[in-house]
Formats: structure tokens, sequence, C-alpha cells
């Protein structure tokens, strides 16, 4: 993958984690306004299971962001798992305040369609291209030019760099950095 796709690659992803941070935000504006009726009010343990289950979507879209293939494909079943719900209660949501509901119910018109638009979004921007190229586990050739051929020194201070720049991204582990940089130690 050339660098100016690399690029695109992680705008699209943090396109992306906005769009899911907003969806987030959004449903929890929802819900806020929904639990304001106080029919609706949740048990103690229902706002802890409510917080847990934030604090895990807010976990998935981070480790989205740092390239974690398995974080996408759990927001996908997520969300796919919880369609067959969210679609109708925004549907009734937009129902009531076109029915000529209370302010609580044009936020609720306004937030429950909205969460939901800016998550397939943000899905779709992982999952097509560039953005999917982001999660590819596949390491990068190390590069050399006709200047490192001549020069085996430089050649290897700039695979130790390369390495690094693995490290950094989280493509390899610290336990592979480590021994492929005492590899290339020892040939110096």
């Amino acid at each position: 993958m050339s660098e100016a796709e690399r690029q695109q690659s992680k705008l699209d992803v943090e396109r992306a984690c906005r769009c899911l941070w907003g969806s987030l935000a959004l449903s929890a504006v929802a819900l806020v306004v929904d639990f304001d009726r106080p029919a609706n009010f949740p048990a103690a343990a229902h706002l802890v299971s409510i917080g847990a289950a934030y604090a895990f979507l807010a976990f998935l879209v981070v480790k989205i962001k740092s390239g974690k293939n398995w974080a996408r494909y759990a927001s996908l079943t997520i969300t796919v798992l919880g369609f067959p719900f969210s679609v109708p209660a925004a549907i009734d949501d937009v129902s009531n305040a076109l029915d000529g509901g209370s302010g609580q119910s044009m936020v609720l018109a306004f937030a429950s369609p909205a969460w939901l638009v800016l998550q397939v979004m943000g899905l779709w921007l992982v999952f097509t291209r560039p953005g999917s190229n982001w999660f590819k586990r596949g390491e990068p050739a190390l590069q050399t030019s006709q200047a490192d051929v001549e020069d085996p020194c430089s050649r290897l201070v700039g695979k130790l760099a390369q390495l690094q720049e693995l490290r950094d991204k989280e493509l390899i582990s610290l336990e592979d950095f480590e021994k492929k940089k005492a590899e290339l130690l020892a040939k110096l």
C-alpha cells in the first residue's frame, strides 16, 4: 500500500470513528430523554448495565481507530443484532413526534434515526475501501534504495526505523519487535 493510500485509509477510519462517537453520543441523548419520563426510569442495576455497555462500545471505537480488525467485526455484529430492536423504536419515535408529541418526542424523533444512520455510515467506512485497508495485517516489505545497498549501516538503520513504525502502529507485537530488532543489531 502506498503512502497516499495509507493516508486515505487513515482518514476514512478517522471519519468512521467520528461517526461512531456521534452515534454513541446521540444514542445516549435519546436514552436520557427517554428516561426523563418517570415511568421509563430504570432500576440502578439497569443503569450499571447500560453504563457498562456504553463503556464497551466506546472501547470498540478506540480499538477500531487503532486498526484492530476484531473490533470492527464486533461492532458490526452488535449493530446487526441490535437493528431489529432499534429500527422499530426509531420509527415509533418519529411517528410519535409527527402525531404532535411533546418536546421529548421531537428530540427522540431526531436522535433515534440519526444515531442509526451514523452507526451505519461509520461501519460502511471501515468495511469499504480505502478504509478497510487500514485493517490489513500484512507487514509492508522493508524497502531499500540504491544508496542503502552501498551502505549496509544506513540500510540497517532504515530497517530499524521501519520496524519501529510497524510496532508503533501495532502491526507487530512488542515481543516480535524485540526479536527482529536483536536480529538486525546482530548483523551490525
